[in-house]
């Protein structure tokens, strides 16, 4: 029996921890940000980007319908493992630590949401303002190199298929199973008479590994009614324990929005596109809009007016 199993483990699973977040394979060259008129001017005046925080997002069966998934594909996970195995231990009332965890402890995720999507009519109609909307394309190349993994920042695309999600969501409990079982599967069975206060070490790491894992897949996970978003999303894991990133709150239809700056570590934003949603003067607002990225110093970026025609 190795003396050390959870410094062993413990690696594995910040490898895996790694991995799960690293920026997908294939981006679009550029991502749309869709906003109203004072958040269009707020971005390209500060040239600061905001994120809210996943509790707080428009769509109110975001939330329930991930977690009812990931919780399913969890029992799935549990209900083969070995009565005796370290895993077993860690996950026996799991569930509902990890609810009351992630609320009170968190990490908590803030979201920034993108579209694949320039000129988008759904879009249009959350965002639009009654015909002043407007969509900011990003390149994504420039915004992924900005982005600060080792500050709690990454990129992730939101997957709509329910099959897919069930999938991946298995393929990812499964493999921090992977890293327990293969250790055993060599040492032994990881418990106090084998392994003193290291097991408890190494229940504690698997808990917070699969807490952290269904924090990020929920933000990933949304019901297949919203598929034609193609959205992608930044987001950033904030601990509440610590001062950064400030956390700052604003008024929203839906009553009061947590929310906080990312923090990219750059006075200028890599804007290379906006699109002005439908709009009942469409000249004007193509000037105005030319006019403050000018003044910005985006005056590269290309603007153009929406092809959806405006209705009251």
């Amino acid at each position: 029996m190795s003396r050390d199993p959870y410094t062993q483990i413990s690696s594995k699973l910040d490898d895996l921890y790694r991995k799960f977040r690293q920026s997908p394979p294939s981006i679009p060259d550029r991502l749309f940000h869709y906003t109203n008129p004072q958040g269009f001017v707020s971005i390209i005046n500060s040239q600061r980007l905001w994120a809210s925080n996943a509790d707080f997002l428009n769509d109110s069966s975001e939330p329930g319908y991930a977690l009812d998934l990931l919780k399913e594909a969890l029992d799935g996970i549990e209900s083969n493992l070995s009565p005796i195995s370290a895993t077993r231990r860690a996950l026996n009332g799991f569930w509902d630590w990890a609810m009351k965890e992630r609320l009170e402890q968190g990490p908590h995720l803030y979201v920034f949401c993108l579209s694949e999507v320039p000129d988008l009519l759904s879009q249009w109609r959350a965002y639009g303002a009654h015909g002043a909307g407007y969509a900011i394309g990003f390149s994504s190349s420039r915004l992924t190199a900005l982005i600060r993994s080792s500050e709690g920042q990454y990129l992730s695309k939101v997957v709509y298929d329910r099959d897919q999600q069930k999938s991946e969501a298995a393929d990812v409990f499964n493999q921090i199973v992977a890293v327990i079982e293969n250790y055993e599967a060599c040492h032994g069975v990881i418990d106090g008479t084998t392994c003193g206060a290291d097991a408890e070490l190494v229940e504690r790491a698997v808990r917070t590994i699969f807490l952290s894992e269904i924090i990020r897949l929920r933000a990933k996970f949304k019901i297949s009614a919203f598929h034609e978003e193609a959205e992608w999303r930044m987001l950033q894991f904030v601990h509440p324990a610590v001062d950064r990133p400030a956390i700052g709150f604003r008024a929203a239809l839906n009553g009061i929005t947590p929310y906080l700056e990312l923090d990219l570590g750059t006075n200028s934003l890599p804007i290379e596109q906006v699109t002005i949603g439908p709009a009942l003067k469409p000249e004007l607002s193509l000037q105005s809009a030319m006019l403050i990225l000018a003044k910005k110093g985006c005056s590269t970026a290309e603007v153009r007016n929406s092809v959806v025609p405006f209705r009251l």
